[in-house]
């Protein structure tokens, strides 16, 4: 069986969108899967998914005018031995990551 667990969600300021991200284990796996999701919340659709972390998600934030998105990974292993480290801008439109931020030593615990 599959065991989902949400992590974290921001509302877009300047439109009717909502990011999520979770983490889904799989028994029987060693690896656990990370993904934001951004969806509109009229036409209750994913508009993106948005890959890239190998940890946990351990928050979610819009810019102010609702064009990008942030997310970082903590250093919280879920399984495996691997640490993400990281924060990533991703473009809302077309759900690409534009820039990775990488080189801290430890996890960023939140962003804003």
């Amino acid at each position: 069986p599959q065991y989902e667990s949400g992590e974290c969600c921001a509302f877009s300021p300047i439109s009717p969108l909502i990011a999520t991200a979770y983490v889904r284990l799989v028994r029987g796996k060693d690896r656990a899967k990370v993904n934001a999701h951004i969806y509109n919340m009229i036409s209750n659709q994913c508009i993106a998914t948005l890959k890239g972390h190998t940890q946990r998600i351990a928050s979610i934030v819009f810019g102010s005018n609702g064009e990008l998105l942030a997310t970082n990974s903590s250093s919280t292993v879920i399984l495996g031995e691997s640490k993400d480290n990281t924060c990533r801008i991703w473009e809302v439109k077309t759900g690409e990551c534009k820039y990775v931020l990488e080189g801290h030593e430890d996890g960023v615990s939140h962003i804003v």
